[in-house]
Order: structure tokens, then C-alpha cells, then sequence
């Protein structure tokens, strides 16, 4: 319903107006591809693992060039359970690969993001908030079992 033809999505919908696309997520195909591999865990339709990987390769191919690419956790973990699948979800090699690099440009993001607060007073933001340290490590071990 609100995943788009290239595998992105909709961020927003109201269903008083409808989509909203002024504003785009960085986490949210992450963490629908996420929920999506676990629906499929419950309900094994290949349809839920297609959407999934779709939205996947959507984040690898839009971070394929970037410049900057995010600390987004949530699609390491979709990647990491989407792994376990791989042969349900018709992954093949080149497939795997593309999401092997995508994983360690993120991975890269995250620990960099984590270097960063480790200059900072008890590996924290200034705040001291633990949350982004938290997710970024999350990330980095949902990929440490990847082959």
C-alpha cells in the first residue's frame, strides 16, 4: 500500500488527505522490511520476504553513492533476519553481495557515529541520552554473523 515502484515508501498517511510525501524517513523502510521479515516468520508468505528485500535494495541502491550514508540500525537488522531466509526469499549471490556492501557502508556509519561520542564524556551525546549508542551497536552485532 504505501511501498513505492523503486522499493522506497511513503513516509506519511493521513486518511483524511492521503499521502503526504513532504516528508521522507531515513529509518522507516528500514524498520518496515524489518516487520515485515517477522510477519513472514508468522504468516510465510513469500510476498512479505519480496517486499522486504525490495525495500532493501532500495536502501543499498540509494546509498550505492552517497556521500553520507545513515546510521540506520533498523536495516541491519532486516538484513540480518532477511539473511535467514535467503533461500525462501530467493536471495542469490549478487543479491547477497549488494546487500553484504550495503551493510558495510552502514556499519562504517555506525561505528563512526560511535568514535565520535566515545571523544565525548562517557561514550554518551552531551545530553546523555544512551539511546544512540544503544542502536548503533544493535546494528553493528545484528551483522557480525553475516557470510
Amino acid at each position: 500500500f504505501m511501498q513505492k515502484e523503486d522499493g522506497g515508501f511513503v513516509s506519511k498517511y493521513c486518511s483524511w488527505t492521503g499521502f503526504d510525501e513532504s516528508f521522507t524517513s531515513l529509518y522507516y523502510p528500514g524498520e518496515a522490511a524489518l516487520g515485515l521479515v517477522l510477519l513472514y516468520e508468522v504468516y510465510p508468505d513469500p510476498r512479505f520476504l519480496r517486499i522486504a528485500l525490495d525495500a532493501l535494495l532500495y536502501l543499498a541502491n540509494l546509498r550505492e553513492t552517497a556521500s553520507k550514508v545513515e546510521p540506520d540500525h533498523w536495516a541491519m537488522l532486516a538484513t540480518e533476519r532477511l539473511f535467514q531466509h535467503a533461500d525462501a526469499a530467493k536471495i542469490d549471490a549478487e543479491i547477497h553481495r549488494r546487500l553484504y556492501v550495503h551493510a558495510q557502508r552502514v556499519v562504517r556509519a555506525l561505528s563512526s557515529g560511535m568514535l565520535t561520542m566515545e571523544r565525548r564524556k562517557a561514550s554518551m551525546p552531551p545530553d546523555g541520552r544512551t539511546t544512540p549508542l544503544a542502536t548503533r551497536i544493535e546494528g553493528i552485532i545484528a551483522v557480525v554473523g553475516f557470510d
